[in-house]
Formats: structure tokens, C-alpha cells, sequence
């Protein structure tokens, strides 16, 4: 450990501001710091802790909530785990109060009655009851409105902690005069993780008492300075290269006031440097966007597959850009087809949940073609991309093709799909087009074609399996109960099946190509093959989508294949995004780029890091992969929250978990991920009619 005193720091009084400075106080709601077992609900520090039905008063303390139910998350101290403490007002209760029930992890503490004025509650706590991460607090009313904002809960402070300690935060944001400050109890302390290079410096000013500085990197401590009231200090740290850090400021005995503390963050790595992409020799006039739903990119040919799966894929490789690590914003359909749509995050767009609605903020793929004179339509045959949940903006033809037991394969078949777009094309290819299709072949129940199961399907499954309406379904309920060796052979059977399905949509893909050639389409448009996410087939334990964020689910093909390509194929390593696929296309077109695409156009340029998350089924996971690792959060009311970490390097299989050896990274990204849920927009849920509902539960969505 290195120890500098106050002469060892450089002063920075009248000298220029730090470049490109980023605001650790600013970050404080996001940090560990915010989310201890001690907050006052209406603090900035409690932002990401507090459900959304909470509205901050302004003193920077209170918050209200109309809600029925209010929620607030706690962390706490193994060794300070003994009571809850609630201090809250019912300020329209009658003099007798009202009463109101408490929950911790969906268990009930108790009753309590709560009065106009505030009144502190205090619960005994079962240390069985409490898990580490995060743990959710309930208050239950029996009376109030949210619409007609009725019967307000007011709440200043909760907490979990040793008996009878006193009811006050440890720390809280203030406003002072001069700008924004952080308060920081006597001998309590304030983290916050930062990503910097080894050139990055400090800046701190403390305008009351003293800290101690501490920076952390993996698990050693490599700076320790003190630093009392004054003006404004640089310190330049000791980093030992460019990474992750955390950076612990200890409140002396007097506690202390924080009106500074920045980052430099010039020198960050870039995005790798990559040969520029060979644009065609003429640029394209129309976009035909294909999304192959569940499509793996290990069962292609180009990716790798030498089974003959699929040729003409392949062949539309041939004669484009194939990129070779393509990260699927979701493992489900709804958010991952919205990430290509829109060109954003799903904490952007806002569908992240089954029903959930496309913001109508966010751009719109159609709506830009649209505007730049594309006659633009979709066929899609997917029920979770239907129109009322946002994805027809901008396209002046929207057809879907719905589900039905009446079907073979119960979705529409891709020759119907290649039917329908070849009449649109008849009518309305005079004028540059913007053609958006969705197949839906390799998505269970399996019908493959019976050429392709003739080929490609191998093995004998069980009874159990083989009668199944749909066997992966089956497969994925029935895990715990099947001996290993039969479950094993069971999922050969069902992949198997499932590559007969990737063949059959090839079949249609090949037979689309040489209706774009017969129309003279083919050397005009600009082909985009991709896919929403993947398929597992118990590589984790898993089999469906939905489930994880492992490769099987979350790495997808990308494809760009145009008759006017250079000669030869090219292949590209950089890290590509779902979310990328708009910004390209609009490059390769001309059309410049919208406000508010979070992708880059990766015609001569990447991203350094790829989000990626699911909710649909439970526990909820969200990921960020970065400099070649993957970092995934697991998150459920019975789980608590769990971090792992991915070395996609030396582990491609993602086998096993070496979060020990990067806590600091943790940390940031945990940072990172409560960011992104602070600025996430709440949209409008669909709720499904019956039919849509049988559709759902029929395709193993609602359970």
C-alpha cells in the first residue's frame, strides 16, 4: 500500500479544470454507497433504490408514494442485521392512524399503525429472512388512489442495522449555494467504482472535516491519502494500467462534506482499429431486412457448420460481409427485434417484459426510410412483434401472419411469407423499397420440411418427448426429472430437429433470392440477415431461449450480402450489436443518422462494449460484455442478486466464473446496470385478449 499525506498531493487552486471530467458525486445514486441498509427514500443516494410509484419531495428527504403497494430495496451488513426501522406519515389518516402491513422478501413483519405526524416502527429481524444483495421492502395500504393521488404514504428514512440505531442515513446529496454536495457520516464511508486508463487523475475537494482516500484495484489497495478541508487537490493515482477501480472515501471522526471528486478520463481504450469495410460499387436501392427468429449462428456454414445446412446463406455471405461476434441485445423475441428496429438498448426503447410497448421516442427504422421516399412493409410471424406493441411505426404495410393450430408448423410458413412479400414487391418496387420479413422456422413446435428430416434429423427420443406437442418445451419443464442419459439423447433429437428447421427456411431463402434476380431486384438491394437471439440445447442446463445470456441464446449471425459487393467475401471479428444493424444500413445507404441511435455504423467502426439482458422468465439476468469478458447479473425475489464473470478468451464456453479475480470490474458494472434502470422509460403494457393469450401460452411464453 502507498500512503500519501496532503504534502504529496498537488493543490489545484487556479489551475484549469480537469479534461474530460467525469462527476463522481453526480454518479452517487448508482453506487453500492446508495443502496446500504440506511436511506431517506426522497435522496438522490435512494434513486435507484426506490420502486418508481415514489415521488422525492423537495427536501431532499422525503418521498411520497399514492401506491398501494411501495417498494424500496436495502442492502445491509452481515454483521448489522438485526431490525428494521421505518419512519413514515399517513398525513390524511384520522386521528386513529391507519394501518398498514410491512414486507421483507414478499415475508409480512407485521402490522403497524401510522399517523399524520411521522413515527419511527421497528421490526425484529430473522437473519433467515434477509439474503446478500438486495432485499425488497413492502408497505401495504388498504386505502388509496395512484390516479386520483389519494392518501399519500410519506416516508423519510428505512433501514436495516443493529437494534435501536438511530434513524439517520449515513450519507445524502444537499444543494449548497455553490452547487451539489455529499454529506458523509462520521466514520461512515462512500464507494464509487470508475473505469479509467493509467493516466487517469484524481480531483477532490473536501469542504468540511477530512476523508481518507483509498483506491482499490483487484484486491489490493495501491493509494491511501487524507485529505482535510481546503481547496481543491490532484492526485494521481498509481494505477497499474487501464482497468477498473474503487475508490472508498472515510469520513473522520467528525464526519465530512464532499463539494468535489472527479475523474480524468482521457485516455479510455478505443475502439479497436479495424480495415474499413469495402463499401459496393454502387450503393443500394433498396434494404431487404430478414430476421430468421431462434437462429443460431453456429448452424451456418460461414460460421462454421459442416453439415450443408444451409447453402444459401452461405452464398449471401459470398457476396457481402459476414460479422463474425454479434451479441443479441435479448434472448427473446420482443426486445431483441426492437434493439434492430430502433437501433437502442432495451433500458432505451422500453421493452423489456412480455407486452411491454416500443417508446415511441426512440427512432423508428421504417419511419427514417420512410421519410427519404422507401415505400417500406413487413410480414412478420411472430407474436410477440404484432403491431399494438409498437413495431409498425413507420411502415405503411404491416402484416401478420398470426399463429394457429390450423398451421402445420403452427407459424406461418416461410413460403407463404416469400408469397406475400413477392405481391408487395409487384406493386411497389418502382420506388426504392424497405422490406422487413420475419420467419419464424427454427422457433418451436418443430415441423421441418421432409427433405430436411430425411437429411438432418438423427437419434430415437423417448415416449415422453417423441408424442410432445412441442418436445422443447417439454424438454425444459421436465429437466429435474429426467435421468441424464435419456434427457441427453432427448436434446440430440430436438436439435436435430431444430436443424431440419434451420434447412427449411434456407430452402425459402435460396427460392427468395432467385425471385429478387427473375424481377432484376437482386443487384439493387441490399440483403441484411440476422437473427433476434438463439436457441440452448442444455449447454448450461438450459433448453428454450429466454433462460440466459450464454452464448447458445445471445450470439446471433449478421449478414450483409448485396449483387453490387466487391468480388470477395469479407469477415469482420469486431464486436457487433443488434442495435448497430440500422446505423450500417443508413451508412451504406446514404441517410444520415438520426438523434438518439445508440448503435455505430460498423462500416469503419465497432463498440467496445455489448448489453444484453432477459425477463422473460425468472431470474431476471442482465449482461455487459467488455474487453473480452462477460459480465452477467442475476436477479429474482427468491435469488437475491448474483454476479459472474466471463473470460471470453480464455473460456469461450463460459464454464466457469472468475468474478473473484475482478471485483473492481464488478463493481463498475453493477454501477453501470443501475444507470441504465435509473434512465430506462416505463411504457404502456398490452394486456392480450384470450386469443393472443392461447398463442402465448401455447409458444411456452406464459406459463
Amino acid at each position: 500500500m502507498r500512503w500519501i499525506g496532503l504534502l504529496g498531493i498537488l493543490g489545484l487552486l487556479g489551475a484549469p479544470p480537469l479534461a474530460q471530467a467525469v462527476d463522481l458525486l453526480a454518479q452517487a445514486p448508482l453506487t453500492t454507497s446508495a443502496r446500504t441498509g440506511a436511506v431517506s427514500p426522497g435522496s438522490l443516494l435512494a434513486q435507484t433504490s426506490r420502486g418508481r410509484e415514489w415521488e422525492p419531495l423537495p427536501d431532499g428527504l422525503h418521498a411520497r408514494s399514492f401506491a398501494r403497494r411501495s417498494r424500496i430495496d436495502l442492502r445491509y451488513r452481515a454483521d448489522e442485521a438485526e431490525e428494521l426501522s421505518v419512519a413514515c406519515a399517513l398525513p390524511d389518516a384520522g386521528e386513529g392512524g391507519a394501518r398498514v402491513s410491512v414486507l421483507l422478501n414478499g415475508r409480512r413483519l407485521g402490522v403497524v399503525r401510522f399517523f399524520q405526524e411521522t413515527r419511527v416502527a421497528r421490526f425484529p429481524l430473522n437473519p433467515r429472512g434477509l439474503r446478500p444483495g438486495r432485499n425488497r421492502l413492502e408497505i401495504k395500504k388498504s386505502e388509496g388512489d395512484a390516479e386520483a393521488e389519494t392518501n399519500p404514504l410519506v416516508c423519510r428514512f428505512f433501514g436495516i442495522g443493529a437494534r435501536g440505531a438511530s434513524a439517520t442515513p449515513a450519507m445524502r446529496l444537499e444543494s449548497p449555494p455553490e452547487g451539489e454536495a455529499l454529506s458523509v457520516a462520521p466514520e461512515q464511508a462512500f464507494e464509487v467504482f470508475v473505469r479509467h486508463a493509467a493516466t487517469s487523475r484524481l480531483a477532490l475537494q473536501v469542504c468540511g472535516g477530512e476523508v481518507t482516500l483509498f483506491v482499490e484495484e483487484a484486491t489490493r489497495t495501491v493509494l491511501a491519502a487524507r485529505v482535510v478541508a481546503g481547496p481543491p487537490q490532484e492526485i494521481a493515482a498509481p494505477w497499474s494500467a487501464a482497468g477498473f477501480a474503487r475508490l472508498r472515501l472515510l469520513a473522520g471522526s467528525a464526519g465530512a462534506r464532499i463539494c468535489r471528486f472527479q475523474l480524468e478520463a482521457v485516455g479510455l481504450p478505443e475502439p479497436p482499429a479495424i480495415a474499413p469495410m469495402r463499401r459496393p460499387r454502387q450503393k443500394p436501392q433498396n434494404v431487404l431486412l430478414i430476421v430468421v427468429d431462434t437462429l443460431r449462428a453456429d448452424r451456418l456454414g460461414v460460421y462454421g457448420d459442416d453439415r450443408g445446412l444451409t447453402p444459401a446463406i452461405d452464398a449471401l455471405a459470398a457476396q457481402g460481409i459476414l460479422f463474425e461476434n454479434v451479441v443479441a441485445q435479448s434472448a427473446w423475441t420482443s426486445p431483441a427485434t426492437a434493439s434492430i428496429l430502433t437501433g437502442t438498448d432495451p433500458t432505451t426503447h422500453g421493452i423489456r417484459g412480455l407486452g411491454d410497448t416500443i417508446d415511441p421516442e426512440t427512432p423508428a427504422f421504417a419511419t427514417i426510410l420512410a421519410a427519404e421516399g422507401f415505400s417500406t412493409a413487413a410480414i412478420t410471424t411472430n407474436i410477440n412483434v404484432r403491431a399494438e406493441l409498437g413495431f409498425s411505426r413507420g411502415f405503411a404495410s404491416y402484416l401478420y401472419l398470426p399463429e394457429s393450430d390450423a398451421r402445420k408448423g403452427f407459424y406461418a410458413e416461410a413460403q407463404e411469407v416469400q408469397a406475400e412479400a413477392m405481391a408487395w414487391l409487384d406493386t411497389e418496387a418502382s420506388k426504392p423499397f424497405f422490406l422487413y420479413l420475419h420467419l419464424s422456422e427454427p422457433h418451436a413446435p418443430y415441423a421441418p420440411a421432409p427433405e430436411a428430416v430425411n437429411r438432418f434429423v438423427r437419434g430415437t427420443p423417448s415416449a415422453a418427448i417423441a408424442t410432445a406437442a412441442d418436445p422443447l418445451d417439454r424438454l425444459s419443464a421436465s429437466a429435474p426429472a429426467l435421468p441424464a442419459a435419456v434427457r441427453a439423447a432427448d436434446l440430440a433429437w430436438v436439435s436435430s430437429l431444430y436443424d431440419a428447421e434451420v434447412a427449411t427456411v434456407d430452402i425459402m431463402l435460396g427460392q427468395l433470392r432467385n425471385d429478387l434476380e427473375e424481377r432484376g431486384l437482386w443487384a439493387t438491394t441490399l440483403v441484411v440477415l440476422t437473427s433476434d437471439h438463439g436457441e440452448a440445447f442444455g449447454e448450461h442446463g438450459f433448453a428454450g431461449h429466454g433462460y440466459s445470456l450464454f452464448a447458445e441464446e445471445v450470439q446471433v449471425p449478421l449478414i450483409l450480402g448485396w449483387g453490387g459487393a466487391a468480388a470477395e467475401a469479407q469477415r469482420s471479428a469486431v464486436l457487433a450489436r443488434q442495435i448497430d444493424v440500422l446505423p450500417t444500413i443508413l451508412d451504406l445507404l446514404g441517410v444520415p443518422l438520426p438523434s438518439g441511435v445508440e448503435g455505430v455504423s460498423l462500416v469503419d467502426g465497432a463498440a467496445t462494449e455489448a448489453f444484453t439482458e432477459t425477463r422473460l422468465h425468472r431470474p431476471a439476468k442482465t449482461g455487459l460484455i467488455l474487453d473480452g469478458l462477460k459480465v452477467v447479473r442475476s436477479y429474482g425475489r427468491a435469488s437475491g442478486s448474483q454476479l459472474s464473470v466471463y473470460d471470453l478468451v480464455l473460456d469461450p464456453g463460459e464454464t466457469r466464473d472468475v468474478v473473484r479475480k475482478h471485483p473492481a470490474l464488478a463493481g463498475w458494472v453493477e454501477q453501470e446496470f443501475r444507470r441504465r434502470e435509473s434512465a430506462a422509460p416505463v411504457t404502456p403494457r398490452v394486456v392480450p385478449d384470450p386469443a393472443i393469450e392461447a398463442r402465448l401460452k401455447m409458444l411456452g411464453y406464459v406459463k
